[in-house]
């Protein structure tokens, strides 16, 4: 079952305290969100604790991020901590734009605050989250490895030519040549080209129709965010802009998303990988000395090492690279992908 609690409809009270029983759902709202907008000047807490056994954990799943936008949400956000205050780690700040993933808290307690500004901004709802009391973490046995994404997988599966992981960690440093076991450049999805020679907002892709097109996503306060594209070229390496990694060169801290769709959405033909390797172009500039490239960056290029080889599928599979001496003529038909603002 599920408990709602839902805020006074114009002010906080003071810190609210909620405990939660083993294996129980809560949703927690902002003030005002039943009137679809929140006050202005806000300062809200919850502490939320389970009273079952002390291993247990919270799962967060987020259902509505109503709050205005600013940087690193500035004016308006909701924070999660992992413990039972504001010293507690900081796992995530939100406001509408940042990109949401459920939670899990390493504890049997969290922190959730809400601010808001002077300003009431319409038509920003707030939020409203769920909370989950579940199991402790799973241990694995002496005959299993835990992989990077906490699954424990049989030691014998390793370096079987199989994900069992689910993220590749059971086929890493396994020594595979790189394969190309599917033509590049071939989809068995028909992509939607248009008929437009200039991009005007774009369009929404066919599901599956750009099976090389990858999301790479930075670690940060225990989130994956997607940050940059990328363009998967066999499977074990993927190209994409050397300016995704200025500042951020930490291969440790990136996720490699494939067969994905929707941006924020876990989805069945997706594949996970992490970064083994980062390679720069050398004569990369983010800003470039050439008179004629006034503003403009030079040698835009990286290339990034997968740490096990992805699985070929429908929607996994590798684009083509064209000969180093090919130039492109005015008038060429080219097809750019991404994702926008929803997708």
């Amino acid at each position: 079952f599920v408990v709602s609690i839902i805020s006074n409809e114009d002010t906080c009270s003071s810190n609210e305290i909620i405990d939660v029983e083993k294996g129980e759902t809560i949703n927690i709202t902002s003030p005002g969100f039943q009137e679809f907008h929140y006050p202005a000047n806000s300062l809200c807490s919850w502490t939320i604790y389970s009273v079952s056994e002390s291993n247990r954990r919270f799962l967060v799943k987020f259902l509505v991020v109503s709050i205005w936008p600013s940087y690193n949400c500035l004016f308006d956000g909701v924070v999660i901590f992992d413990g039972n205050s504001t010293a507690a780690p900081m796992m995530g700040k939100f406001c509408a734009g940042t990109p949401t993933y459920n939670l899990i808290t390493k504890g049997p307690q969290l922190h959730v605050v809400f601010y808001s500004s002077d300003q009431l901004n319409y038509p920003f709802r707030g939020f409203q989250i769920q909370m989950t009391e579940i199991e402790p973490e799973q241990k694995c046995t002496d005959d299993e490895i835990i992989c990077h994404n906490k699954n424990c997988v049989q030691k014998k599966l390793i370096c079987d030519g199989q994900d069992d992981c689910g993220d590749g960690t059971d086929e890493e440093s396994c020594g595979y040549p790189v394969r190309h076991s599917v033509p590049c450049g071939l989809t068995p999805v028909d992509p939607d080209l248009g008929n437009n020679d200039r991009i005007v907002g774009g369009k929404t892709a066919v599901p599956g129709s750009w099976p090389w097109q990858c999301s790479l996503r930075r670690k940060g306060n225990n989130l994956y965010g997607h940050l940059c594209g990328a363009a998967l070229v066999n499977d074990q390496w993927a190209l994409t802009a050397a300016h995704c990694f200025r500042n951020r060169n930490n291969a440790s801290l990136w996720t490699v998303h494939l067969g994905k769709f929707i941006k924020e959405k876990t989805e069945p033909m997706e594949q996970v990988r992490y970064i083994k390797e980062i390679i720069i172009h050398p004569k990369y500039l983010g800003l470039s000395t050439n008179p004629l490239l006034l503003n403009q960056k030079e040698n835009d290029i990286a290339l990034i090492r997968l740490n096990a080889p992805v699985s070929m599928t429908s929607h996994v599979r590798p684009i083509c690279l064209p000969p180093w001496q090919i130039k492109l003529t005015q008038g060429t038909i080219c097809h750019v992908t991404g994702w926008g603002e929803t997708l």
